[in-house]
C-alpha cells in the first residue's frame, strides 16, 4: 500500500501517514500538520481514522516542554491509531541540569558572602499528547522524560570563593547544567544524559560550595537536589507524564509498556 494514502471505507476517510523508521532524538511530530502537508486542502473531521506506524528505533521529544508526537490538532471525534514496531521506544525529553551557584566575596568592609544559590533542575517532558480517542498497538515502550538534578549552591569566605557544581541532565538526553564561577574554584559542569542513562552532577569548586545533583532515570534512584554550599542548592526537576490524554479515551495493547503516568 502506498505511503500517505487516503482511502474511503463505507464513507469513512482513512489517512495512512508515512511510517517513521529513522531514529529521531529531537522529534516534534504534529499529526494534524502532517495530514495538512501530505493532503493539501484537507483537515480532519468527525469519523476520520488517522494511522501512523513507528519503526523499531528510538524517538525522543525535541524539548522537555513539548511532545514527541502531538495529536492535539486532530478533530476530537476522529480516531488516531498508533502502531509500534517491536523495539520502538518513544520518550518525553529529560530535563536540563540546574546551574551551579556562583561564589563571590564582597571585600568592601566589613566583607560579606555575595554568592548565589544553585538553580533548579529542569522538569522532564511527555512522550505523546492526544487530540481524539487513541488506540496504540504493537510492541514498544512509551516513557516519560525524567527530571534533572539541581545545581549546587555557591559560597565564599574572604579569599575563598567557590562555585557550585552543575546538575546532571535527566534521562533521556537532558542537557547538562553548567558549573558556577568562583575566583578560587569554579564548579564543574554536570553531565548530559544519554538515551539510556542519567547525567551525573558536577563537583563543587571548593569547600564553600555544593556539588550538583544527579539527574533522574528509570532506576529506583530519583533525581537529586543540588547540595548546599554556604548558599542553598537548587531543587531537583520533576518527571513528566508518559501520555497526556486530555480526557480522550485511551487503549493500549498488551505489547505496549508505559513508564510514567497517563493523565
Amino acid at each position: 500500500m502506498p505511503f500517505n494514502s487516503m482511502l474511503l471505507s463505507g464513507g469513512r476517510r482513512i489517512f495512512i501517514l508515512d511510517a517513521l523508521t529513522v531514529e529521531d532524538l529531537a522529534l516534534a511530530y504534529n499529526v494534524e500538520a502532517e495530514v495538512a502537508s501530505k493532503f493539501p486542502g484537507i483537515t480532519t473531521r468527525s469519523g476520520d481514522l488517522i494511522m501512523l506506524t513507528l519503526g523499531a528505533v528510538d524517538f525522543v521529544a525535541s524539548v522537555s516542554g513539548g511532545y514527541a508526537i502531538d495529536a492535539d490538532g486532530l478533530h476530537d471525534e476522529a480516531l488516531f491509531k498508533l502502531t509500534m514496531t517491536t523495539g520502538c521506544q518513544l520518550f518525553g525529553k529529560g530535563g536540563k541540569g540546574g546551574k551551579g551557584g556562583n561564589g563571590f566575596w564582597e571585600p568592601e568592609p566589613p566583607g560579606s558572602d555575595q554568592s548565589s544559590a544553585g538553580s533548579s533542575g529542569g522538569n522532564g517532558g511527555e512522550a505523546i499528547r492526544y487530540g481524539c480517542p487513541t488506540e496504540i498497538d504493537g510492541t514498544g515502550l512509551i516513557s516519560k522524560g525524567y527530571g534533572a538534578g539541581g545545581g549546587g549552591g555557591g559560597g565564599a569566605t574572604a579569599g575563598n570563593a567557590h562555585g557550585g557544581g552543575g546538575g546532571g541532565g535527566g534521562m533521556p538526553l537532558g542537557a547538562l547544567g553548567s558549573g558556577g564561577s568562583g575566583a578560587q574554584g569554579a564548579g564543574v559542569a554536570g553531565d548530559a544524559a544519554t538515551i539510556s542513562a542519567l547525567g551525573a552532577g558536577g563537583a563543587a569548586g571548593g569547600a564553600n560550595a555544593g556539588a550538583g545533583g544527579d539527574g533522574g532515570d528509570d532506576t529506583p534512584t530519583t533525581q537529586q537536589v543540588g547540595a548546599n554550599g554556604l548558599q542553598v542548592g537548587g531543587a531537583a526537576g520533576t518527571d513528566g507524564d508518559a501520555i497526556h490524554t486530555q480526557t480522550f479515551s485511551h487503549t493500549a495493547g498488551g505489547g505496549i509498556t508505559i513508564t510514567g503516568t497517563v493523565v
